[in-house]
């Protein structure tokens, strides 16, 4: 007699019900996946590392999906809120794509070395759709050029003559860029800015200063190796409205941050202090609570277009309570 054996199924049959409802959910989920990017992708698209977006992430409260596989995706409304909260407009994240070819880092590495300063700024000028496009060139093009340039000379793949020939080339480029943005249209605020550090930054402050003077602010470089009472001096002398302290290694020691906060006591109350500069740790972000504290020059573009806008309406609301304030007969 044949045996029959019986095999038991390990996941009940499903129904029809079932699978039409799991059918559309991965059906939604796919469409939803089509309006997503991967973390590369969407770093890609604010020109930063994939391990700086995820801080960023976390730092500004960005919630990720995740893919069946665990894989985590950025949703587009999300990149978008991101970026805006990091002063990227959707316009600069649009063009960036027009310049990529021509202000690559490879590129601009190339002028540097053979001190095409002309070209460099000419490539840069192209580039610009507006004033305030620079901000997102220096910090998509520009600056990942000068770090690549800083990580190749720390490896010994460039030798020092030639990291000078480029910061000469790239300080030319950056006067000639001066003179063409000091044509903008003045807001009325004033800057006034360097770097504490007593190392020669002078390349971060100086490429602050464009930034500003490409929203209309004029801006006054003290350079490196400023002592902050005489930057404090400078900043009250000129009634200064914003003041900027940049560092292209920052560090923790407790001089250089003593110095930050002496600095913003004998600045006037409403005045702000902003600081930027790459490696800023937790614990030195906490001690500078009371400076403003930027990780891009367009989150310095952001804030200064916002103190911009309030300076417009502060004007307007004085002009039409002036106005108000006058008697019909003295009119």
């Amino acid at each position: 007699m044949a045996m029959i054996s019986v095999t038991r199924l390990q996941h009940p049959i499903e129904t029809r019900e079932s699978l039409v409802r799991r059918d559309v959910f991965w059906l939604k989920r796919s469409v939803e996946m089509q309006t997503e990017l991967s973390i590369r992708d969407a770093a890609q698209q604010l020109s930063v590392s994939p391990s700086t977006f995820k801080r960023l992430c976390e730092k500004h409260g960005v919630e990720l999906n995740r893919t069946p596989g665990g894989h985590r995706r950025v949703p587009l409304n999300a990149l978008d809120e991101l970026a805006c909260k990091l002063g990227i407009g959707e316009l600069q994240r649009q063009t960036r794509h027009s310049w990529r070819g021509s202000l690559s880092t490879n590129n601009v590495l190339d002028l540097l070395k053979t001190q095409q300063s002309d070209q460099l700024r000419d490539r840069i000028l192209a580039a610009c759709h507006q004033p305030s496009d620079l901000i997102s060139i220096i910090d998509q093009a520009i600056a990942p050029a000068l770090w690549t340039m800083g990580t190749m000379w720390q490896r010994g793949e460039m030798k020092v003559y030639e990291t000078q020939i480029c910061t000469e080339t790239m300080l030319r480029s950056i006067y000639a860029l001066e003179t063409h943005f000091q044509r903008v249209q003045e807001t009325g605020l004033q800057a006034v800015g360097g770097c504490l550090h007593e190392g020669c930054d002078t390349m971060s402050s100086k490429l602050v200063a464009l930034s500003l003077l490409s929203l209309g602010v004029r801006a006054h470089d003290l350079g490196p190796r400023v002592p902050a009472e005489e930057m404090a001096d400078a900043a009250n002398a000129l009634a200064a409205d914003l003041v900027w302290c940049s560092s292209t290694h920052w560090d923790d020691r407790a001089d250089l941050i003593g110095q930050h906060l002496l600095l913003r006591r004998m600045l006037a109350v409403e005045t702000p202090l902003m600081i930027g500069g790459g490696g800023l740790s937790k614990s030195a972000v906490h001690s500078l609570e009371a400076c403003t504290y930027f990780e891009t020059l367009g989150g310095m573009a952001a804030f200064v277009q916002d103190m911009v806008a309030n300076k417009k309406v502060d004007k307007e609301t004085r002009s039409t309570g002036s106005l108000r304030s006058r008697s019909p007969q003295s009119l």
